[in-house]
């Protein structure tokens, strides 16, 4: 079942330097918005009906890329969908070189219920500190999105 319900997702382009990669990117709209905005943009997709010419096949838990391809990694309303969010998000941090970027719906949004394909039910402070795990958290943008630089090895 597809769900009717989008997050509203903050302007994301201050952090946008350099290659971005969008996981889940759908059919690529949001990568297309920045391409057109002169930025370096990709996405990845599992659904093979979306691949096109800057959107390749790849699910976000296993993503076929190069530790630090990306400059910036981020997805938009996909890893409270996934059956292993962690998992994914150690993906995103692998290849990600400075920021990982995800907005998210928590189960204490009101808008949590509004969407069935919900699948991690974490309130706010459970997902930050699964992130705080993984990076460092810089940003905090509404409704809820947690912009994370990357932790130096």
């Amino acid at each position: 079942m597809q769900s009717q319900y989008h997050t509203n997702c903050p302007d994301l382009t201050k952090y946008m330097n350099g290659s971005t990669l969008e996981v889940g990117c759908g059919d690529g709209s949001r990568v297309r918005e920045l391409r057109n905005k002169g930025i370096d943009a990709v996405g990845i997709e599992i659904n093979p009906s979306q691949i096109n010419d800057f959107v390749q096949m790849g699910s976000a838990e296993d993503m076929p890329f190069n530790d630090k391809s990306y400059n910036v990694v981020y997805s938009v309303d996909v890893l409270e969908h996934l059956e292993n969010p962690l998992k994914a998000l150690s993906e995103m941090f692998r290849v990600s070189k400075e920021y990982v970027i995800n907005s998210i719906t928590p189960t204490d949004d009101t808008c949590f219920m509004q969407d069935p394909t919900h699948k991690v039910e974490w309130d706010r402070e459970r997902w930050k500190r699964e992130f705080n795990e993984f990076g460092e958290i810089i940003d905090i943008l509404e409704p809820f999105t947690l912009v994370c630089r990357k932790r130096r090895e």
